[in-house]
């Protein structure tokens, strides 16, 4: 019986031997299939992230235009305002002011009066 025993421990050896190699042999392709997935994927953020520093520039660029505007709006509002009390000024000086045709009226009255 022992001579039988160590027949089968010889012979599952090297089958054993054979069938871990196989199951490393597919460990380490499937470690490769990782490592270049983790390759792609890394590279892909890379870009992601370049893309990411690009729009944060335009948006700092927007921000600062937004703000000129801004200063600019303030400065033609305020021109708005003073236009805006200007004519409310003439408007009155102007309803102050005798019209042409009552000109005429007062001119004809004052020739009616002296004659």
């Amino acid at each position: 019986m022992s001579l039988i025993m160590k027949e089968n421990k010889s012979t599952k050896g090297p089958q054993t031997e054979n069938h871990l190699v196989v199951i490393l042999e597919d460990m380490r392709a499937k470690f490769q299939v990782f490592d270049e997935g983790l390759i792609s994927l890394r590279k892909k953020t890379d870009q992601m992230n370049a893309n990411l520093e690009s729009l944060r520039d335009e948006v700092g660029d927007v921000r600062l235009r937004m703000a000129r505007v801004e200063a600019k709006l303030a400065k033609l509002e305020e021109s708005t305002a003073r236009i805006e009390s200007d004519i409310r000024l003439i408007k009155n000086d102007l309803k102050a002011k005798v019209s042409f045709e009552e000109f005429k009226v007062l001119e004809k009255r004052l020739a009616a009066a002296t004659s």
